[in-house]
C-alpha cells in the first residue's frame, strides 16, 4: 500500500486529511503507518487479507482481561 492510499483511507476514516503520516518498519502482514491528524495521534494498521475475524476475537478476549487493546476504527474492504 503506497503513501497515498493510505492518506485516502485516513481522510475518509477520520474526515480530515492527516497532518504527518509516517511508514513503520514493523508489521510482517500489515502496513503500519504513524499519522497525526488535528493533534491527536493513530496508528493506521492495513492488511491486503480481509479475514479480521481471528484479530477481533484476540482482541476481545484481552480486553477482557483488562489489557489495554486499540480501538478499532473501522475494518472491512476500502
Amino acid at each position: 500500500m503506497d503513501l497515498e492510499t493510505a492518506k485516502g483511507l485516513c481522510a475518509r476514516i477520520l474526515s480530515m486529511e492527516p497532518e504527518s503520516m509516517e511508514r513503520c518498519g514493523v508489521g510482517i502482514a500489515n502496513y503500519v503507518y504513524k499519522v497525526e491528524c488535528a493533534g491527536e495521534r493513530y496508528i493506521l494498521r492495513c492488511s491486503t487479507d480481509n479475514d479480521y475475524s481471528e484479530t477481533a476475537v484476540w482482541l476481545r478476549r484481552l480486553a477482557a482481561l483488562d489489557i489495554p487493546v486499540p480501538r478499532v476504527m473501522e475494518h472491512g474492504e476500502a
